[in-house]
């Protein structure tokens, strides 16, 4: 189907911070991406859990990242704080 142009520029947006965070688990380096790409990637998978994210759980946006694209399975206590979001993890792969 149809998709608008700022949609596709956000899933390419997504995929090359996801791909970095690919190159840097590889490497053995740190994950980083900007701090634009973090923002944007947080409105999306927000969106996606279909609820909001607990605060409990202290997540940065590059940890909504890693944990939301599958790149770390939740812990038992994440799932336990996310409940019946737990199962939606990973938001995006």
């Amino acid at each position: 189907g149809a998709m608008r142009l700022g949609d596709w520029v956000l899933t390419r947006l997504i995929s090359v911070a996801v791909h970095g965070l690919d190159v840097a688990i590889s490497l053995g380096r740190d994950p980083w991406t900007t701090s634009s790409a973090l923002l944007l990637s947080r409105t999306v998978l927000a969106e996606l859990l279909g609820g909001p994210l607990p605060e409990r759980l202290c997540w940065d946006d590059l940890d909504l990242l890693i944990v939301g694209t599958g790149r770390r399975s939740l812990t038992g206590w994440e799932r336990e704080v996310l409940g019946r979001y737990a199962e939606r993890f990973p938001l995006l792969s």
